[in-house]
């Protein structure tokens, strides 16, 4: 039981590293310029600004892995139990969300969690060891990873409809978010697969 902990931890780990590399690539930090050595004044508001981004990073890296988090949890007590994932219990934690989303939402959960569950069944010390030995190539990673992009893409379109008229902008965001995660997927898989070459010694 301590191995399943381990590798839960591990999982947890590479989710919110994966969580804050997005967000960087979602909210970058204000650049500086000449004028802000020139111009004191200048400085601190690019200090004010620049707080507000970590503040923001933080605070969608809290938002993105709460789901997440939540199917990992479910996988890792199933596993523990030997009694098979129960997604109504991710569901029933979801009290925020609008009924009509739910069904993608379920949907979703089932196949994260069933991804966290090859990953917590598979063997090995680091993420990439994990990955490997659940998915024999990268081609099936890959394949896996988009049928959680497709329901993924699925249950935030149906929050785009939801949120159409509140937030007229909650369309884009998502849209950035998603380009964003499947490319971030896309160079996770390159590394993970890709073996490292042998370094000359001497070299």
């Amino acid at each position: 039981m301590r191995r399943l902990l381990e590798k839960k931890e591990i999982i947890h780990e590479a989710e919110e590293r994966f969580a804050y590399d997005l967000a960087k690539e979602l909210l970058p930090k204000p650049a500086m310029s000449v004028w802000m050595i020139l111009i004191p004044i200048i400085i601190v508001f690019h200090m004010y600004r620049h707080q507000q981004v970590m503040n923001s990073r933080r605070e969608f890296v809290e938002n993105y892995l709460i789901s997440r988090f939540r199917a990992l949890e479910e996988a890792f007590r199933s596993l523990e139990k030997g009694d098979g994932p129960d997604i109504s219990n991710i569901v029933s934690k979801a009290d925020d969300l609008p009924a009509s989303v739910l069904p993608a939402y379920r949907t979703w959960m089932r196949e994260l969690t069933d991804h966290f569950t090859d990953l917590l069944s598979s063997s090995g010390d680091s993420y990439a060891e994990l990955v490997r030995s659940a998915y024999r190539s990268k081609s099936e990673y890959l394949f896996d990873l988009n049928a959680l992009n497709r329901c993924e893409r699925d249950f935030n379109a149906q929050l785009k409809l939801h949120m159409a008229e509140s937030s007229p902008d909650a369309s884009a965001a998502f849209d950035a978010m998603e380009k964003g995660s499947e490319n971030l997927r896309r160079i996770r898989a390159e590394k993970i697969y890709t073996p490292r070459r042998a370094v000359p010694e001497g070299g």
